[in-house]
């Protein structure tokens, strides 16, 4: 299995020392934190930020978040485009295929219907401007109880109904587990709807609807069936590349921590078996 490393899990780190610290652990690749782009990009632009990844021989895989895109009001709609359009022409520009969403929150007495409406709507525009730069969206579920994407189920269906060639999907082991979806969800997907997998787990003592981030742990140490959904992942004949995006809870060498992250999920990863073709 390939293990990118990602920002998301050394957030005190610039992006220059993300590159250096994929480097130096021989990661398969990084995930671009954006909240890390803006301030690299100052310094130095694309060009500079291009050049260091090839001097470090770094492939990004993906650039992430883009947070909160249905359900957003005609300005914050307007926002979200120009970000994913922002984002699209930098991951073109640095070799990258994906760039991440999150759903965001329904509001108050919107239904599946509506959320489907919007969805179709909001998917489909944010698709249109990424696939001006052959690089696609991979939509995440969050497991937070007003999200308006929980399940993996949900997200796949929406990709589905969205039908736009540059939407997939980046399910992240943590949510699935918060939000009671079952590993069996990965059996709805096609092989070519899984961009991206986010590995994390979490602890036995809290329950699934109280979990939040801060209590993501590295994969193997919690309760997450990630070995079966590795597992599931490979039956469908899928090969996607993941990240971990678990950050420490305490100081310490941020490449150490990377390293770490990186070989527990390939531990996990060895165990779930071959990769299985689809016919």
């Amino acid at each position: 299995m390939r293990v990118a490393h990602t920002g998301a899990a050394t957030p005190l780190a610039s992006l220059e020392e993300d590159v250096a610290t994929a480097a130096r652990i021989g990661a398969d690749g990084l995930e671009i934190w954006a909240p890390k782009l803006g301030p690299a990009l100052e310094r130095g632009g694309p060009a500079a930020l291009a050049a260091l990844l090839r001097r470090h021989r770094v492939a990004v895989v993906s650039l992430a978040p883009v947070p909160d895109v249905l359900f957003r009001d005609p300005g914050g709609l307007e926002e979200t485009a120009e970000r994913v359009h922002r984002l699209s022409e930098v991951a073109r520009a640095l070799g990258a295929t994906w760039v991440v969403l999150t759903p965001g929150e329904r509001p108050d007495g919107a239904d599946e219907r509506d959320v489907q409406h919007e969805a179709r709507a909001t998917l489909s525009r944010l698709a249109r401007l990424s696939e001006r730069y052959d690089v696609g969206l991979a939509l995440t579920p969050d497991s937070r109880p007003r999200a308006a994407v929980r399940t993996l189920a949900a997200a796949a269906a929406l990709v589905e109904l969205a039908g736009r060639p540059a939407l997939a999907l980046a399910p992240d082991t943590f949510h699935l587990y918060a939000a009671g979806s079952s590993p069996e969800e990965l059996k709805v997907c096609r092989p070519r709807q899984l961009a991206l997998l986010r590995l994390a787990d979490a602890p036995a003592d809290v329950e699934p609807e109280a979990l939040r981030d801060a209590h993501r742990l590295p994969p193997g140490e919690g309760v997450v069936p990630i070995d079966r959904m590795l597992a599931l992942v490979r039956e469908l004949g899928a090969e996607p590349p993941a990240v971990v995006p678990v950050a420490p809870r305490e100081p310490g060498d941020p490449g150490e921590w990377a390293r770490r992250l990186r070989d527990q999920a390939q531990a996990l990863g060895r165990g779930a078996g071959p990769v299985r073709p689809r016919r």
